[in-house]
């Protein structure tokens, strides 16, 4: 058997891994790397006859040099009635941000979530970690 690693790195990965939103902090993103095309985020529309509901996944992991968004992004912004934001954009370099969302992934019934995932899910983390 290998040994354990540390008790708080596995409840903290894995409050990471499901937590809706992530904060990446990444040195290089400030350095100006090559020139591309707009990213083409996630973007889903869901409709029926009379509305549309639009989901945009990783709007907060994008960086300035990310922009302009595609013509897609652009368009259901412009389609869209009202905006909401899982994370106010002017709070997402908050530097209690990433302790918030820690606190907020964890359990509170004292449970740990690998008691509830199939053994071969908790194998394959522990492999990754």
């Amino acid at each position: 058997m290998r040994p354990s690693k540390p008790f708080f790195l596995k409840p903290l990965l894995l409050a990471w891994l499901g937590a809706i939103t992530f904060v990446v902090v990444d040195a290089d993103a400030r350095k100006p790397g090559p020139e591309a095309g707009p990213p083409v985020p996630l973007l889903w529309k869901v409709s029926d006859a009379d509305n549309s509901l639009y989901l945009l996944g990783s709007f907060h992991l994008l960086k300035p040099d990310d922009y302009p968004l595609s013509a897609e992004v652009d368009a259901a912004f412009a389609d869209a009635e009202s905006l909401v934001f899982e994370i106010p954009p002017a709070e997402m370099a908050a530097p209690e941000l990433a302790m918030q969302m820690t606190r907020a992934a964890m359990r509170q019934d004292g449970r740990q979530l690998n008691s509830e995932l199939p053994a071969s899910t908790v194998a394959a983390l522990d492999a990754w970690v």
